[in-house]
């Protein structure tokens, strides 16, 4: 299964974080991903907006430390972290954060996106809270 699918309906781009496993955290396919789908989409005029979404109960749980630390050899992020962020920010194609779940993290992930819009599951836990689920209006 990849970690990033992308569905294009009608003018929208639904691009849905699928690494369940290790929470959606920002490893190289899931940012190599992530940094396609919105290029391809700032490069098709039919596409009006995309959508970032996900699956299970994490939206993103921050840099994927386990394969930072592991330095293994395999796939590398086209751009890093600051390279996503930018051309999320920078996007000629509007892009939508649909969140559902926890976002953890020093940086938050959803910040640069034009319009989150948070389902009643959302959580946000900044790194230095507990593991507790915190609720936040």
């Amino acid at each position: 299964m990849s970690e990033v699918r992308v569905e294009t309906t009608r003018g929208i781009r639904t691009v849905t974080l699928a690494d369940v496993e290790n929470r959606n955290a920002l490893g190289a396919r899931l940012i190599n991903g992530l940094h396609g789908a919105i290029e391809e989409a700032n490069s098709n005029p039919a596409i009006r907006a995309v959508v970032i979404t996900n699956d299970g109960n994490t939206f993103c749980a921050g840099a994927n430390l386990k394969e930072q630390s592991a330095a293994k050899k395999g796939t590398r992020p086209v751009v890093g972290l600051d390279g996503l962020l930018e051309l999320i920010q920078k996007s000629a194609t509007p892009i939508i954060g649909k969140i559902a779940g926890h976002v953890v993290g020093g940086r938050p992930v959803p910040a640069p996106q034009g319009i989150a819009h948070r389902r009643e599951a959302a959580r946000r836990r900044p790194m230095e809270s507990s593991s507790r689920r915190v609720d936040h209006p």
